[in-house]
């Protein structure tokens, strides 16, 4: 909740099967917001899975195609 991006993709994956999808989505969504890789890996997972939210193949295949750039 402080902003870090690492903390929040971290959590995120903490998060992973509960029953609070969307804090966990929400997590997700603001770490890949600050670019941070792990963050954008669990957003594009979770929208690809519709975990906390739509499946929303299109947005997570671009997600992930970010994650394997090699300038990142």
């Amino acid at each position: 909740e402080l902003g870090c991006a690492f903390a929040q993709a971290q959590l995120s994956w903490n998060l992973l099967g509960s029953n609070v999808q969307e804090r966990q989505l929400t997590f997700a969504r603001l770490s890949a917001e600050q670019n941070e890789r792990d963050g954008v890996f669990a957003y594009a997972a979770m929208l690809n899975g519709g975990h906390g939210c739509e499946k929303d193949l299109n947005k997570a295949k671009e997600l992930f195609l970010r994650c394997v750039e090699p300038s990142w």
